[in-house]
């Protein structure tokens, strides 16, 4: 998972036009002014690596890119363990998350972003 969750973490991080990139040792770097700032790891956790930036600057990028990460990291394992959507057709890349009342929550991982809709039964 951590993969898709690094590539969904980097999306929702650019909208906010915060910089990172993946490391190979499976954690997603964050850069502030092209410098090594915070890092992720891939339970969503942050930390700062002895090399990072400890200005006040990249204290504030670590504690507002801490959110995201807890987000994007509820959203992409809760999406991942949910079961296939079971539609008429057979041939459903929904993944069921909610199902209350008539009213189901389902979501998709799409080629560029995570998409969730709410759908009638």
């Amino acid at each position: 998972m951590s993969r898709k969750f690094f590539a969904e973490l980097s999306r929702v991080l650019a909208e906010q036009d915060i910089s990172s990139i993946p490391l190979e040792n499976n954690s997603l770097l964050v850069l502030l002014h092209r410098e090594p700032a915070c890092r992720v790891q891939s339970n969503g956790m942050l930390y700062i690596a002895p090399e990072d930036l400890t200005i006040p600057e990249a204290k504030e990028l670590y504690h507002r890119v801490a959110p995201f990460s807890a987000l994007v990291y509820e959203y992409t394992s809760l999406l991942e363990k949910a079961p296939l959507l079971k539609s008429d057709s057979g041939n459903s890349s929904y993944r069921l998350l909610a199902d209350f009342n008539g009213v189901v929550l389902a979501g998709k991982v799409m080629e560029n972003y995570t998409q969730c809709s709410r759908l009638k039964k």
